[in-house]
């Protein structure tokens, strides 16, 4: 071997090392790049769906985070309106950019189906949560979440962006699972903001109600109303009753809340202003019947009354058509 042959594959192989190095520092420095898919109906993309939504559409997006078993559970199949939309992966999401008006989402595998209402420019975040019983059967359910925080929950789960090919979307087709009809009660509220929603046997946390959290939630239910312009909730105790009034001019935040100690029914937080600090105020549903269709009726009650709000004339303007 030649002295000029050796030096020729040193150069070679400290090149190949260099651009190696450099590769490896992009792309620690910036975002990591999303896993291969082995599934051949769909691939992965390093994206996260933006603020901006289509002029004319609405857009759904639909996040599954969690990891409930050791090994890795299969892609769930989601239709809108009996569509074909996309295969969803575990550690993903899926963007669908649909036309303003009423939608069935469904699909998921034991998962109720769920009708939401959607304006021209409007977002919405599903959030799948799957939850293993004490007989190891896993219950799926779709969550509303704050669309606001959309980008934040994909960026820091590190979900990529799940993009079914025209191969998965023939699966899809051909795999249609037969699924029951919407509850009411899986609904979204009643688009008439005007209307008051009363809710029963509801659990209720609060920073200046630490009863509760002694005695994990277990011991006292109310009644949380939602009106046109806040919430009132009332709770009787033998000792004190408890009222609480949170007008939407002062609510500055609303999200899920987790689970509580006392069971895996899901919560909502709803962060308040009262002029010299903010609180938190935390609703679940205490039955075990549904308590995520109540969730889901809830959050979109006091989230369409908080967005109104906010801006009322753009509310009414979509309202109108205009």
């Amino acid at each position: 071997m030649s002295n000029a042959f050796v030096r020729t594959l040193a150069r070679s192989f400290l090149a190949f090392l260099l651009i190696a190095v450099a590769g490896s520092t992009a792309r620690g420095a910036g975002d990591a790049a999303p896993p291969r898919s082995r599934d051949k109906r769909f691939a992965f993309a390093d994206s996260l769906p933006g603020e901006t939504v289509p002029a004319g559409r609405a857009r759904l997006v639909l996040v599954r985070e969690q990891m409930v078993r050791k090994d890795p559970l299969p892609p769930e199949r989601l239709y809108v309106d009996g569509a074909p939309l996309a295969l969803l992966p575990q550690a993903s999401y899926v963007i669908a950019d649909v036309a303003p008006g009423w939608h069935v989402l469904d699909g998921v595998l034991d998962a109720p189906p769920v009708a939401l209402e959607l304006r021209a420019g409007e977002r919405a975040l599903f959030r799948l949560r799957e939850v293993i019983d004490a007989q190891d059967l896993i219950h799926r359910h779709w969550l509303l979440d704050d669309p606001a925080g959309t980008s934040t929950l994909i960026a820091e789960k590190e979900l990529p962006l799940a993009i079914t090919n025209a191969h998965g979307l023939k699966d899809l087709a051909g795999r249609r699972r037969v699924v029951r009809d919407a509850a009411a009660d899986t609904a979204s509220a009643p688009a008439d903001t005007a209307e008051v929603l009363g809710f029963d046997n509801v659990w209720f946390e609060h920073p200046l109600d630490p009863l509760n959290l002694r005695r994990d939630f277990t011991l006292y239910t109310g009644r949380l109303e939602i009106g046109p312009d806040g919430i009132d909730y009332y709770m009787e105790k033998k000792r004190r009753d408890v009222r609480v009034e949170i007008r939407y001019a002062d609510v500055v935040g609303l999200r899920f809340g987790g689970t509580r100690s006392a069971g895996v029914n899901p919560w909502i937080d709803l962060d308040y202003r009262t002029g010299t600090e903010t609180l938190r105020a935390s609703f679940a549903d205490a039955g075990d019947q549904a308590p995520e269709a109540t969730y889901n009726r809830m959050y979109s009650a006091i989230y369409a009354r908080w967005q109104r709000q906010r801006s009322p004339d753009s509310t009414a303007a979509a309202r109108d058509g205009h």
